[in-house]
C-alpha cells in the first residue's frame, strides 16, 4: 500500500463506544495537521470537539480524574477518544512528537506552543490601528460609524475582558467606551468642528451611541439649513454661489448663476413655521 503523502485526505472512520454517539470517535475533517496550518486546524478541532461536548478535555476545563475515583474509567476513556482526534490528524513526522503526553489538555497545550505564531496580536495591532486611523473623509455618518463598529466589534472578540473585581471591571468599560468616542470624534470630517466641542464639553462626555445621534442630527439641520448633501461635502458650484462677495457673471444676470437646486428652494413654503425654502417635512422647528 502506498505511503500517505502530505495533505492527503484522510478516510473517515468510526468506532463505535458505549453510551455515546457513533460520531464521537471518527477522525474531524479529512486532512492533517502540517507546519504551516496551525491556525485552521486548531480551529476545525476546536469545533469539533464543542459540537460534540469536549472542548473541556482541550482546555482543561474537565479535570484530570484520579484512579481510584468512580468517573475514572468514563473520564479516561473520553479523554483518549480526545487524544485520538488529536494524534490522527497529524502528519507522521508530527505525530512522535506528542504520542507519549498523557491527556489532551497535555497535547493540545503542547502543539499550541510550537506552532503559535503570535498571528493574534499582529491581527490586534492592525485592527487597533485602523481604529485610531479610520476617517470620514466625506461619508455619510452612517456609514463612517458602521465601519468602526465593525473594527471595535472585531477587537472585542480578540480581546475580551477577563477582570474578575466588578468595580475594576466598570472601570475599564467607561474608559474603553470613552476613548471609542474619541476615535469618532476625531475621524470626523471639519464640518462638524462645532458639534466635536459641544460634546467634548459635555460632563461627563456621553455614551458612543448618544454621540452618533448628536452628530447625526447636526448632519441633518445642515442638509436642511445649508442645502448641502448628506457627505457634508458642498459642490464647488453651491460654495461659488455662496461665496462672500462673489461677483455675477458678466451679462449682469444672477439668476443665471445660481443653482438649480437654489431655484427650486425659492417654491418651497413652510405651513407650520410660515418659512419659505422648506417645507414641514423639513422644518428645523418641528424635527430639530
Amino acid at each position: 500500500m502506498a505511503d500517505i503523502k502530505t495533505g492527503d485526505i484522510i478516510p473517515m472512520q468510526t468506532i463505535s463506544v458505549q453510551g455515546e454517539s457513533s460520531n464521537v470517535n471518527s477522525i474531524p475533517f479529512g486532512y492533517r495537521l502540517s507546519d504551516s496550518n496551525f491556525k485552521v486546524w486548531s480551529k476545525m478541532m476546536e469545533v469539533h470537539a464543542s459540537g460534540l461536548g469536549k472542548q473541556g478535555y482541550l482546555t482543561g476545563k474537565i479535570p484530570a480524574v484520579d484512579e481510584d475515583d468512580p468517573g475514572y474509567v468514563k473520564w479516561s476513556t473520553e479523554d483518549a477518544i480526545v487524544r485520538g482526534w488529536l494524534l490522527k490528524t497529524m502528519e507522521p513526522h508530527l505525530l512522535g512528537l506528542f504520542i507519549d503526553l498523557p491527556t489532551a489538555k497535555d497535547i493540545w497545550e503542547s502543539v499550541t506552543q510550537m506552532f503559535y505564531d503570535g498571528s493574534d496580536e499582529s491581527q490586534y495591532y492592525e485592527l487597533r490601528c485602523k481604529a485610531t486611523r479610520t476617517r470620514q473623509d466625506g461619508r455619510q455618518i452612517n456609514l463612517y460609524f458602521t465601519e468602526l463598529k465593525s473594527v471595535w466589534q472585531d477587537l472585542d472578540r480578540r480581546r475580551p475582558l477577563r477582570m474578575v473585581c466588578g468595580a475594576d471591571l466598570k472601570t475599564r468599560k467607561e474608559e474603553l467606551a470613552k476613548d471609542r468616542v474619541y476615535d469618532f470624534l476625531a475621524g470626523l470630517d471639519g464640518v462638524f468642528d462645532q458639534v466635536r466641542s459641544e460634546i467634548l464639553r459635555m460632563k461627563p462626555i456621553p455614551g458612543i451611541e448618544e454621540c452618533f445621534n448628536l452628530v447625526r442630527r447636526e448632519s441633518q439641520r445642515l442638509v436642511t439649513m445649508m442645502g448641502t448633501k448628506a457627505t457634508m461635502t458642498a459642490p464647488p458650484m453651491a460654495m461659488a454661489t455662496k461665496a462672500p462677495g462673489s461677483r455675477p457673471p458678466s451679462n449682469g444676470s444672477s439668476r443665471s448663476f445660481r443653482t438649480h437646486e437654489d431655484i427650486d428652494k425659492d417654491k418651497l413654503h413652510c405651513n407650520h413655521c410660515n418659512g419659505t425654502r422648506h417645507t414641514e417635512e423639513t422644518c428645523f422647528e418641528i424635527h430639530g
